[in-house]
């Protein structure tokens, strides 16, 4: 609704605002130990809060009491599905998976593997059926989200530092 505003800091803690006063409504200190690459509210109810850290977890929180809902080794990038019943996280340096969360549980779906190289950007589709995921090393590859077979690659000559999933399916890369 636009009412709360979170924040997240490089010495690993989270706070929630009220995005129209800013005042702080909620913190929640040494929430990763470390920096916090990534925060956003649950699209479905607003009440949650994900979040992911150098620290190579995924975790979601309750923002009324500050508590921990869940926490499970991820990694350091994270983007939920457009729906919210998915969280993708993709590695950072070293790290060549892609990994695929059921938001509300947290429960694992599926490890995607296939990548030489570390990863810097993880996107899904506007409807949430693929996940694309791109590499140093200049690869792009597309899985299908709901059963987490690979759907092709892309090789590009330079290290891909975002992209982005756009309507009717397109994709977009940066290096």
């Amino acid at each position: 609704d636009g009412a709360r505003l979170a924040s997240a800091s490089d010495g690993g803690s989270i706070r929630v605002w009220d995005a129209i006063t800013g005042a702080l409504l909620r913190a929640i200190p040494d929430a990763h130990g470390s920096l916090v690459t990534w925060v956003q509210f649950a699209p479905t109810d607003g009440r949650r809060l994900a979040s992911s850290g150098y620290d190579n977890t995924l975790k979601q929180w309750d923002i009324n009491s500050g508590a921990m809902i869940s926490s499970v080794e991820g990694d350091r990038f994270a983007v939920p599905s457009p729906d919210g019943r998915t969280i993708a996280t993709a590695g950072g340096h070293c790290v060549a998976n892609v990994l695929l969360f059921d938001a509300a549980t947290g429960a694992l779906r599926f490890r995607m593997v296939g990548h030489q190289d570390s990863l810097f950007s993880a996107a899904l589709s506007p409807d949430g059926s693929m996940l694309a995921a791109g590499s140093f090393a200049g690869t792009c590859k597309v899985w299908d989200s709901s059963t987490g077979a690979l759907r092709h690659a892309i090789e590009l000559e330079e290290w891909i530092c975002c992209i982005s999933m756009g309507q009717h399916p397109r994709l977009g890369a940066g290096s």
